[in-house]
């Protein structure tokens, strides 16, 4: 009986432990001020400013305007992001403007970080990646105080270096924290630079490209509004859309000889632009590369036929174009010679 009674006891202990460690959440984060279901997942709002979001399967895409988000009402006073183990996904837009959020939690077996998922959670100093994630969108553009992203050790297909992250191989830079400050000196090794790496980076004074850089994805550097010089690589091919988009301190750039593709928008307003010199292979300007550069006053092609000229570039300049001096006529004559009033042969 005795033996019976001792093994009832340790039973309930055990049980009781178990009890206490799975209540200990609720006690942690403190009063529960709401709560409610989205689809398979439960939410939490605690008066700690903790939000707990804890189910099976993913966080759907929010609307931009928020209809669809029963967390929304918090986005001013949410602390902490907690999501828990067995959500699989994080829809675009989930948290967009969670502005006082300053930690976030990312459950093990993550899989998926939407597009654009953490914009403008402003307090939000540092976040890890979970070894599990396989794909991110541009996840954090505006978050001004993010100075690290982590990724966890063991992640098959990215790697992080002082806060900044790469696919596995090193050869992409993926996202560079909107708030660090200075210069930086991008990894030998790395051939691409991705989708908006380092949108939105307003700290960002100076950056070194390695030499073997080929490609400049779309808006990659897009709104650096402290950027005011760079030196691109001369095997450098490809400026996708919106590169340098809205980088108004930039005043000077010179494409090198081996760019052949200019995306759309590339340098639109880059409005501190005065000076800019095009290679002779590259054959079409596309549309608005150049448009809203209003301080632009000289201008350099270096092609011997006039490269095509997309709708809205280089328009509302006052600035003297220089040919090569066999082609003065030629381009006198093109779409470029109704932009520029003074065309010129390059000085020799």
């Amino acid at each position: 009986m005795k033996r019976l009674m001792k093994k009832f006891f340790f039973v309930f202990a055990i049980a009781a432990l178990a009890f206490a460690s799975c209540s200990k959440d609720d006690t942690d984060y403190g009063t529960v001020s709401d709560s409610g279901t989205i689809g398979s997942l439960s939410w939490t709002m605690y008066d700690s400013g903790t939000l707990v979001i804890s189910g099976q399967g993913n966080i759907d895409d929010m609307d931009y305007n928020f209809d669809n988000s029963p967390w929304w009402p918090y986005n001013q006073t949410t602390k902490q992001i907690i999501i828990k183990r067995g959500i699989m996904s994080i829809g675009n837009f989930a948290f967009v403007g969670f502005s006082s959020v300053r930690e976030i939690t990312l459950p093990a077996g993550l899989t998926d970080i939407g597009y654009e998922a953490f914009e403008g959670c402003l307090s939000l100093t540092g976040i890890t990646l979970p070894a599990s994630l396989t794909n991110i969108g541009t996840f954090c553009s505006g978050c001004t105080a993010l100075t690290d992203i982590d990724v966890a050790a063991g992640n098959p297909q990215y790697t992080s270096e002082n806060g900044v992250v790469f696919n596995k191989k090193k050869t992409e830079l993926i996202c560079y924290p909107t708030g660090k400050q200075g210069n930086y000196v991008v990894p030998d090794g790395v051939t691409s630079i991705g989708d908006f790496a380092f949108a939105y980076c307003n700290n960002l004074i100076g950056i070194t490209l390695p030499t073997n850089l080929t490609n400049i994805e779309n808006s990659a550097f897009s709104m650096c509004i402290s950027l005011t010089s760079i030196t691109l690589p001369s095997g450098l091919i490809s400026i996708e859309d919106s590169a340098f988009s809205g980088c108004s301190a930039l005043t000077e750039i010179a494409l090198p000889a081996s760019l052949t593709s200019l995306g759309d928008w590339a340098f639109s307003g880059c409005t501190a632009l005065t000076s800019v010199t095009l290679p002779e292979e590259l054959t079409n300007i596309e549309y608005q590369t150049f448009y809203d550069c209003p301080a632009l006053t000289n201008v350099t092609c270096l092609a011997e036929t006039p490269p095509k000229l997309d709708d809205l570039n280089f328009q509302g300049i006052n600035a003297t174009l220089y040919v090569p001096a066999n082609c003065v006529a030629a381009y006198q004559t093109s779409k470029w010679g109704l932009l520029f009033a003074t065309i010129t042969a390059i000085p020799e």
